[in-house]
């Protein structure tokens, strides 16, 4: 373990929380065990050892109604969560992906590392080279060239301002991108021809579980696909909206409804807080810095390994929720609950 500038960047607490819900240590089975141990006197490592039942274990596993399985994350399931983040981060859909991020990864790894280092951190064989007959390392050259071409034409120092401005992910970002639909456009899509088609079919009693889930299913899909098109048209109006505004708008802040979008994210996370006291202290801790060994990194370990391990199912309602024919109110779950 090494000091981290925070624990978001602390990619050691994280693994160290899998461990842990793992059980994958041997002889250690709490936190509290783990945090005891120091290198013996005299010497600077200690190295854990697994226990035999983990060594063929997925680190990454697929999780069921019935708890979490053997079995590993495909690749879709890990391009779903992924495209969950970027989505909640304010990227536009399509924009990053794990390409991209792949990409960013090649090109700043070019300019600082050997062939061969680069190649073996990127999974490539020794063969695939940049500029060469090989295509799979070429299309990890960025678009954008990595030369001022002006500035050494006239042998002036060149600048990478620019350069790095328009290779950043940052660019399509924009943080008050609403993650849900208004009132209005939600109302509308709940109303449309194939969503009261699809709830006509629910009030059916003789569809099994299997044809009841998939409509579910097809109902979520088309949510998606109403949330990515109001999404398109909250982008465009924030556009017109903006240039409209122009230097009008104190630089540095957002207008009205970004203000709004934001807030409305933060509002809802510091009403539950009460609720999720894990989740409440890990929020206060994601970006400070602090010792490897300091306790609050202990607390954070803690914290998200009961998360990782917790069977708790309660369901918070809020006024005038209840249960629809059994199932969770929620559009987005509709899992069957029970009492």
């Amino acid at each position: 373990m090494t000091d981290m500038e925070n624990l978001f960047e602390d990619r050691v607490v994280f693994f160290l929380v899998l461990a842990n819900a793992d059980n994958a240590f041997l002889g250690i089975t709490s936190v509290e065990d783990l945090w005891k141990v120091r290198p013996r006197d005299g010497e600077s490592i200690f190295t854990f050892q697994w226990q035999n039942e983990v060594l063929e274990l997925p680190v990454f596993r697929k999780a069921q109604a019935h708890g979490v399985t053997e079995k590993a994350w495909t690749c879709a399931s890990m391009f779903r969560q992924l495209s969950d983040i970027i989505q909640k981060a304010g990227y536009r859909k399509g924009t990053i992906t794990i390409h991209t991020i792949r990409r960013g990864m090649a090109n700043v790894a070019d300019d600082k590392l050997t062939p061969g280092v680069r190649n073996q951190l990127l999974g490539w064989s020794a063969s695939d080279t940049y500029g060469k007959s090989d295509s799979y390392g070429k299309s990890y050259i960025s678009r954008i060239p990595g030369a001022d071409g002006q500035n050494l034409f006239l042998d002036k120092a060149p600048s990478k301002s620019h350069i790095n401005l328009l290779r950043s992910a940052g660019r399509h970002q924009n943080v008050a991108l609403p993650q849900k639909m208004s009132a209005d456009a939600l109302f509308a899509f709940e109303n449309s021809l194939e969503m009261r088609a699809l709830d006509a079919r629910l009030a059916t009693k003789t569809l099994d579980g299997s044809e009841r889930k998939r409509i579910y299913t097809e109902m979520q899909n088309l949510k998606q696909k109403a949330l990515l098109r109001y999404q398109e048209q909250w982008l465009e109006d924030d556009y017109i909206r903006t240039v409209s505004v122009g230097a009008r708008e104190t630089p540095g802040q957002p207008s009205r409804p970004q203000y709004e979008a934001l807030s409305n994210v933060e509002h809802d996370f510091d009403v539950l807080r009460p609720f999720m006291p894990e989740r409440s202290r890990l929020a206060d801790m994601l970006y400070t810095s602090a010792s490897c060994f300091d306790p609050a990194r202990k607390e954070a370990v803690q914290d998200l390994t009961a998360i990782c391990v917790s069977k708790d199912q309660r369901v918070i309602y809020r006024p005038n929720e209840v249960r629809l024919g059994g199932r969770c109110p929620v559009p987005d779950c509709r899992k069957t609950m029970n009492g």
